[in-house]
């Protein structure tokens, strides 16, 4: 089965994890805005999201995230916290790079994709909730393989050696004929919990720029990791 992007799915997840983002003071309509949604578009999803108990407005006027939110995050979903913890680095980690921005939970032998931020003509990347058993695929599956004492899944000798030296696991075009892969583990007290990836062709993620978008892909997990580690505390 093939997936398929839900445009009005897409902005009200993008809704709530901006209103997450902004902590407990929430946001208002007017920051919700100035983020590039159409207005009347905004004021029904805001509506339905409220209607729906996802959302909440506060006595200031502010969106903040309503019970149905907080009790999911309370039930202590691996994902979720994944998702809550990343999500709002995304963006800015699509900006920097000119790629395509993805983050992905590992629970129980699976990948799941949790958030992302596609970047313009940029490759879509692994679709929201889509759950990847195939651990040789991309590189986050060679990743959890390697860490999670599985059956290695490298391509090859190199790939894991560049993985084991710096940190990021490099596919170079074997994803598609013009795809491009970067991932970067989520590692809280020694367990994966994620990864965090960067998709892109061989024009905007050439090999020239490996050294650059490693480090700010590491940096991104990294931070992850502390979010991470603090919401599990």
């Amino acid at each position: 089965m093939t997936d398929k992007h839900v445009p009005a799915l897409g902005s009200g997840l993008t809704l709530l994890e901006l209103v997450a983002a902004a902590g407990p003071a929430g946001s208002t309509f007017t920051a919700l805005l100035a983020t590039g949604f159409p207005k009347a578009s905004l004021a029904r999803q805001l509506a339905t999201l409220v209607a729906r108990s996802w959302l909440a407005k506060a006595d200031s006027g502010a969106y903040v995230l309503g019970p149905v939110a907080l009790g999911l995050a309370r039930r202590g979903d691996p994902a979720e916290r994944l998702r809550a913890a990343a999500a709002p680095l995304l963006a800015e980690l699509r900006e920097r790079s000119g790629n395509s921005a993805l983050a992905v939970a590992w629970s129980d032998g699976a990948h799941v994709g949790v958030a992302k931020a596609v970047a313009e003509d940029g490759v879509t990347m692994q679709e929201l909730g889509t759950v990847s058993l195939d651990l040789a695929a991309r590189p986050w599956g060679w990743i959890a393989a390697e860490l999670c004492g599985l059956p290695r899944v490298w391509p090859d000798a190199a790939t894991r050696a560049h993985f084991l030296a710096h940190g990021v696991a490099w596919d170079n075009g074997r994803s598609g004929p013009h795809g491009c892969r970067l991932a970067a583990p989520v590692v809280v007290d020694g367990r994966l919990r994620g990864c965090i990836a960067l998709g892109g062709t061989v024009q905007s993620m050439p090999e020239a720029r490996l050294t650059e978008l490693s480090e700010r892909l590491r940096a991104v997990a990294t931070a992850v990791a502390v979010r991470l580690s603090g919401a599990l505390e």
